[in-house]
Order: structure tokens, then C-alpha cells, then sequence
């Protein structure tokens, strides 16, 4: 019998073969796969809001930007996007004090640029709410 026959039948064939490269593709995932970023943390006390004016403007905010409306709660909206064949999610969340914009783990990306977005959109949404509850209140005098 040869070497190398009998470097197969033993476990001097894993030593002998193993030349350092690792081709398990599903193997460790990427920083970019395994790191959520940090949530957006808004002061709610800033807007002036009660938990059914929030979910109206959450929602409107996701719709901007072409989220799927999952979960419809008065002090929670949850959404989704698809985007090149990954699905990510993100969470608005009323708590009285804050509004936390995150993703939903598991879903997530490692950026929070669509996070920042959306608490931009959210903040926007607030300032023509503001706008709009002004301008009723002098047209009704």
C-alpha cells in the first residue's frame, strides 16, 4: 500500500491536506450581516404627541419611503422592505418619553442611514402636524 492510501484511512490526511483555505461558503457571516446598527432615540417630549397622532405619522413616514406596513398598533408600527432580495425591518416605537426607530433583530442592516431617514420623515410629519393644528385654531376664532 502506498503513502498517500494509507494517509487516507488516517487522521494524518486532514493534517496533511489542510493547506489553510477555508472554503465553506456558509461559513462566518460579514460584519455587515451580524452588526445591527444602533436605534435612532427621539425625545417625544420635544413633539408633543399622544400615542394615535404617532401612529398616523409613523405610518406616514414608512409609506414615504415605500415600507410594507406589518404590525398597526397605537404606540408600535413595524415595517418592511425588500430590497435586493433581502428583507429588513424596522420598528417604531412610542415608550411616553422617547420614540426608539430601529431594526427588528434578525432583519436588520448595519447602517442606520434609513433609520435617520425615517426619524427625519417622523420629524417632519410632526412639524406639518404642528402647522396644520395652528392653522385650525385661527380659522376657528
Amino acid at each position: 500500500v502506498s503513502p498517500a492510501t494509507r494517509a487516507i484511512d488516517t487522521d494524518e490526511a486532514a493534517a496533511k491536506n489542510d493547506s489553510g483555505r477555508n472554503y465553506n461558503l456558509a461559513g462566518p457571516q460579514s460584519a455587515d450581516e451580524t452588526v445591527s446598527a444602533k436605534p435612532v432615540i427621539l425625545n417625544s417630549k420635544n413633539y408633543i404627541l399622544a400615542p394615535e397622532a404617532f401612529q398616523k405619522i409613523a405610518i406616514k413616514a414608512l409609506l414615504k419611503y415605500n415600507w410594507k406596513i406589518e404590525a398597526n398598533e397605537a404606540t408600535r408600527v413595524q415595517g418592511s422592505y425588500i430590497k435586493s432580495g433581502k428583507t429588513y425591518k424596522v420598528e417604531l416605537r412610542y415608550t411616553g418619553d422617547t420614540i426608539v426607530i430601529g431594526f427588528v433583530p434578525g432583519f436588520h442592516h448595519s447602517s442606520n442611514g434609513w433609520l435617520r431617514s425615517l426619524a427625519k420623515q417622523l420629524k417632519d410629519e410632526v412639524a406639518a402636524q404642528r402647522r396644520e393644528t395652528e392653522a385650525q385654531r385661527y380659522l376657528n376664532k
